[in-house]
């Protein structure tokens, strides 16, 4: 039972998703009266390394794990196939986070861009979207409360090992390995899939960003064996 009402509700988050898809340019619309949603401004000076909001136009904002299922994503979106898009959330090449989350730029392309979710349950997480996403972040303004000394001083010390994290996977070489990684569980999950053009994209990938990677041996390996399949 706990199971079904986890998967109603990905599909109820990713009903709004798609509402949002068809007329989704947050970064030229102005939202109003949505309380804590960013209120859009020019992002055309923004670049990597810089923080932004992720601007859904008041809908949940939409990312996968790597460029081609980004491809993939707008794709079944130009095609309203809702039932494909949920596919994807719910095998993990995809996710959804709150309109308005804070994120820090990897990459910044004219059409797709690469950022790293800087605050909430996706903290940490990776993804891919369209560069139109992209708004100019707007600090918060939080209520002040006053809080028992000792819990302060965890608060901070939570803090402090959530900001080292952070530097760690924006290392250069932590982020390659993280990276290739990921492409190898994309090709996998195309493989379980039964989409070896997809699966032959993503390893073919990897191997020619990340030759000397630590998972290079293993991708060369399902590369030699989708060949035999063929």
């Amino acid at each position: 039972m706990k199971k079904l009402f986890g998967v109603l509700i990905v599909f109820g988050i990713l009903g709004m998703v798609l509402k949002g898809l068809p007329e989704a340019k947050p970064v030229q619309q102005e939202i109003a009266g949505k309380g804590d949603e960013p209120k859009s401004r020019p992002a055309d000076s923004l670049k990597a390394g810089n923080d932004c909001q992720l601007n859904g136009g008041g809908f949940p904002v939409l990312l996968s794990v790597s460029e081609e299922v980004d491809d993939r994503l707008t794709k079944l979106s130009n095609a309203k196939d809702e039932v494909g898009i949920k596919k994807m959330v719910l095998s993990g090449l995809a996710f959804v986070v709150p309109s308005g989350t804070k994120a820090r730029i990897i990459s910044k392309g004219f059409m797709t861009s690469e950022v790293r979710i800087m605050e909430g349950e996706r903290f940490g997480k990776s993804g891919f979207l369209p560069s139109e996403y992209l708004a100019v972040y707007e600090k918060r303004e939080e209520p002040e409360r006053k809080q028992p000394v000792e819990q302060e001083k965890g608060k901070k010390g939570q803090l402090d090992k959530l900001e080292d994290k952070v530097k760690t996977l924006l290392g250069d070489k932590d982020k390659d390995a993280e990276r290739a990684a990921d492409l190898l569980k994309t090709a996998k999950r195309w493989i379980a899939a039964d989409d070896k053009e997809l699966a032959q994209r993503s390893l073919d990938e990897l191997l020619k960003r990340f030759p000397d990677s630590a998972v290079a041996d293993e991708a060369k390996k399902l590369k030699a064996d989708l060949v035999k399949r063929k």
